[in-house]
Formats: structure tokens, C-alpha cells, sequence
């Protein structure tokens, strides 16, 4: 029933942040109950009134009283409470996931959040992560209005915003990567691991496993890229009509068992039969109808 309860919770509105323990109440606009000595647990008043406990936590352990203040303190635009989410999620997600650190905010957006901490945090006469307190308010950035700049005010070539293979494939030129890896969420799996001396060699095996699995998805990575790069899929760009277009990407699953003059000789050779069926069907069609010659 309690995670029934969370799901719902957490599905009616993805900004909020903070949910009792226990109840689930959504406390991301209120005062909560936040345990100094658990892992991100917190409990509302009316739980922690009633001396709730939820293993591993039990209540005498020590707490703090947090209290939702959405003054701003260094960005006219930004609230305290903001502020602290954002140390938060740098803490949990690192440096420079700012997809993930916008996703833990939930009210702003990737280039937000980056600009932001480089504008307050780094760049400043302090000793950089620690902002100056003594620095005026920093005022709120006027928006660009979202006709400027947009396809529906575009007089240049259309076919500049059509995706080509690279674009669908999420390719980053610039990086020479891809948004999206394969196996994207394999390193969650290792991101907490740790060698301690007191590991059994059980546990040291089962470790060194994981970082064998793990170098195993490394090796399936970059032998994708360099499929893709080889075969230069990603910067190949011809027009073709929507039947061709199908069948190559019917055919592109054979592209990794063969090598590329192979594979461009078979794809060939299964459009020119597609394209004899073509003919053949028109010939069958003139001879149904009485037509015995091109006159």
C-alpha cells in the first residue's frame, strides 16, 4: 500500500521533491522533519508527533526542523530553497550531469542550473565553491520571446531542420559522442562500489566481476561507434524514396555480419530485385488488361 501510495504520489507532480517516509504526504512546500542521522529520510510533523519508525530509522535518533524559504539569497530568480536542492543534487549526481541536477530540481532547466552555479558559485572574488555573501542581488534575466529564432520565423533552406541518421542516432559532432550510450545506466551499477579492506574474497570477487561486466559494456560501446563511424552512417545523406528508404532499414541489421563492400553489394542487389518485381508487376498488370506492346 506504501508504494502504491509513493507512485501516485510522485506521478501527480514530478517538481515535487520531498515525501515522508512514512505517509507519503508530499512535504515539498512545507516544514518538514529531516533525520540527521539516515540517508535522505524525512517525516512529517504529524508522523514525527507520533514517534513513527521506519527501519533502519527509529526515533531517537537526532534531527533537524526544515523549513521551506523561497527568499532568494544570491539570484532574484532563484530561492533559497532552490539553492539547496542544487548543492544536493551536484553532491548526489556530480559535476556536470546538469540533465540529471535539473531533473532532481524539477522547476528549472538544464542551462539554467549550469549558468547558475557558474555565474553564483565559480565565478566570483571568493575562494570558488563558496559564493560572496556580500554581492548584490543578481536580477532576474528578462526571457527571449519564443517566436524569435524558432522554425515558423525561418527564411532559410528547410531542409536544415530535417534529421538526418545523426540526429536520430543522437549524435554530438562537436564531441564526437552520443547522447544516449548503450547500456546508458551501466555505470549506476558500479557507481557506489567500493574496495575495503574488510571485504571477504567472496565479496572482492564478486566486485572485480561487476568491473569485468562493466569493461565488457566499455569494449560493446566502442565497438558500436566504430561500426557506425566505418560504415560512415552517420554522415551518409541521400535521398531516396520511402520504398527504398524501408528497405535499407530492413537491411541495416545485416550490416554487422558483413563487411562493408559485401554488405553494399548484397543491399544493391536485393534493390534492383525489388526494383525487377516493380517492372515485372507493371508487365503482368499491361498483359491482364490486353496491352501486347508499348504502342
Amino acid at each position: 500500500a506504501n508504494d502504491e501510495a509513493r507512485a501516485l504520489a510522485e506521478s501527480a507532480n514530478e517538481k515535487h521533491q520531498y515525501f515522508c517516509d512514512f505517509c507519503r504526504k508530499d512535504l515539498s512546500g512545507v516544514v518538514r522533519i529531516r533525520c540527521a542521522e539516515c540517508k535522505d529520510f524525512d517525516l512529517c510533523v504529524e508522523c514525527f508527533s507520533v514517534g513513527v519508525e521506519v527501519a533502519p530509522h527509529v526515533n531517537n535518533h537526532k534531527y533537524r526542523v526544515m523549513y521551506h524559504v523561497t527568499t532568494p539569497i544570491f539570484d532574484q530568480a532563484w530561492g533559497a530553497d532552490e539553492e539547496l536542492l542544487l548543492l544536493e543534487a551536484i553532491e548526489q549526481c556530480g559535476f556536470g550531469n546538469w540533465c540529471d541536477i535539473a531533473e532532481h530540481l524539477g522547476s528549472k532547466s538544464t542551462e539554467a542550473c549550469e549558468i547558475h552555479y557558474n555565474e553564483v558559485y565559480l565565478s566570483t572574488d571568493s575562494d570558488p565553491p563558496l559564493p560572496a555573501m556580500d554581492r548584490p542581488l543578481i536580477p532576474k534575466k528578462e526571457k527571449i520571446p519564443a517566436a524569435v529564432g524558432t522554425q515558423e520565423n525561418y527564411t532559410g533552406s528547410k531542409s536544415a531542420f530535417k534529421q538526418g541518421p545523426s540526429a536520430l542516432l543522437g549524435y554530438l559532432p562537436k564531441r564526437k559522442d552520443f547522447d544516449t550510450e548503450w547500456e546508458n545506466d551501466a555505470e549506476k551499477a558500479i557507481a557506489d562500489m567500493e574496495f575495503k579492506p574488510t571485504d571477504t574474497p567472496k565479496e572482492q570477487e564478486l566486485k572485480l566481476e561487476m568491473i569485468r561486466w562493466y569493461n565488457t559494456i566499455l569494449d560493446g560501446r566502442a565497438e558500436r561507434k566504430e561500426f557506425l563511424f566505418s560504415r560512415n552512417i552517420l554522415t551518409r545523406e541521400k535521398r531516396r524514396g520511402k520504398d527504398e528508404k524501408d528497405l535499407t532499414n530492413q537491411l541495416q541489421m545485416f550490416a554487422r555480419f558483413l563487411p562493408q563492400e559485401e554488405y553494399e553489394k548484397f543491399a544493391e542487389g536485393i534493390k534492383e530485385e525489388m526494383a525487377l518485381r516493380r517492372e515485372i508487376s507493371k508487365l503482368q498488370l499491361y498483359i491482364k488488361n490486353g496491352l501486347r506492346n508499348k504502342e
